[in-house]
């Protein structure tokens, strides 16, 4: 990939590879309260990291990136904790985030080759530097996948009125960085529309127009014991300091061949997710309320311990240049089976370092 990229900057006068810029990221949590029963036996649930009260580090990066007219590169390592206790995503140890190079052979057109979120979910593409809340919805990381090793074409537009950006991709689809452990592949693909010309990508600061964007998306995944079907759509409205997101998602889940994995179920299942959330950013603070729900079996005919929401809202204050940021909010969450209610609330602080 990299010769093939060289072998094409050659033809251009300015065709050298972009300066290296160096990255660093660390985004640290302080529960200052939490509500589990138990401190011995935390009860988990569906986005839930049944953290007691104390410190940790969410996410830690380093890395490097350059871009000019023709070639960006972007390498980066960290260390993330797990989101919840059923789903444990993270690493305890340091591992590669991204590592992805691209070029532009026609102006708008990026191809991009490497490990490299798939483009789906408007929160779950946002870079983690520009969450408000330092941490995404429940619905953003069960129904959609994340970062996968494969090629993305990404095309926008220049005009001045309605701008179009459209993404597709080819992915491995198995979570992995030592190639492919079957014939199956994951395609992804995502629209959008956009008027305005503020960041659609973040809800921190004020615009000096309305933004307004709608984005609509699929990927499809054949792995080795499971098809995973999944789409959505999502909006967000910037005006002065006002910022409005949401989103709505659907996933479904078909075992296929379960001699030679274990698939993820054991009969169809469809899932579905809703994320609204409303912001208002003043001077430097930023005040926002998030409400996300989760069903994890929509055929369900009841309410079930699959079936959860939370509202948090919180307050951060961001540094000069959005270098750096403090913040505090409260989670609440709500199981809607009444079996199955816990107490499970959490007041958490954090801050944040973006270099």
């Amino acid at each position: 990939m990299l010769s093939l990229l060289l072998a094409f900057s050659n033809s251009y006068a300015q065709g050298e590879l972009p300066e290296p810029e160096l990255t660093a990221f660390t985004q640290g949590w302080a529960t200052i309260y939490d509500q589990d029963e138990s401190p011995q036996a935390d009860p988990a649930g569906y986005g839930d990291p049944e953290d007691d009260p104390g410190f940790k580090l969410r996410r830690v990066r380093l890395g490097i990136k350059g871009k000019n007219d023709f070639i960006k590169y972007s390498l980066s390592v960290g260390q993330s904790s797990p989101y919840d206790t059923i789903l444990q995503v993270g690493n305890a140890n340091l591992g590669l985030v991204d590592a992805f190079m691209g070029f532009q052979p026609t102006k708008g057109l990026w191809i991009n080759m490497g490990t490299q979120k798939v483009p789906v979910s408007r929160e779950q593409i946002m870079s983690s530097v520009n969450l408000v809340f330092t941490d995404r919805a429940i619905p953003s990381v069960w129904l959609v996948p994340n970062r996968e090793v494969g090629l993305v074409a990404d095309y926008k537009t220049k005009s001045e009125g309605l701008k179009v950006r459209a993404t597709a991709g080819v992915f491995n689809g198995n979570q992995s960085l030592n190639g492919d452990n079957n014939n199956g592949k994951m395609l992804a693909g995502r629209l959008e529309l956009k008027s305005g010309n503020a960041n659609v990508y973040k809800t921190y600061g004020k615009v000096d127009s309305p933004t307004f964007a709608v984005a609509g998306d699929f990927y499809h995944n054949t792995d080795l014991a499971t098809t995973v079907l999944g789409y959505g759509a999502d909006v967000i409205f910037r005006a002065s300091g006002i910022a409005f997101l949401a989103e709505y998602r659907v996933q479904n889940l078909e075992p296929t061949n379960d001699d030679v994995a274990i698939p993820m179920v054991f009969s169809s299942t469809n899932r579905m997710g809703i994320i609204t959330q409303m912001g208002y950013t003043l001077n430097r603070y930023e005040f926002a309320v998030r409400y996300s729900m989760f069903d994890d079996n929509t055929e369900a005919s009841q309410k079930d311990a699959g079936d959860v929401s939370g509202l948090m809202a919180g307050l951060s204050w961001h540094g000069k240049d959005d270098g750096y940021m403090l913040g505090g909010g409260y989670q609440v969450r709500l199981e809607s089976d009444p079996n199955a209610v816990l107490s499970n609330d959490t007041l958490r602080l954090w801050f944040q370092m973006n270099y």
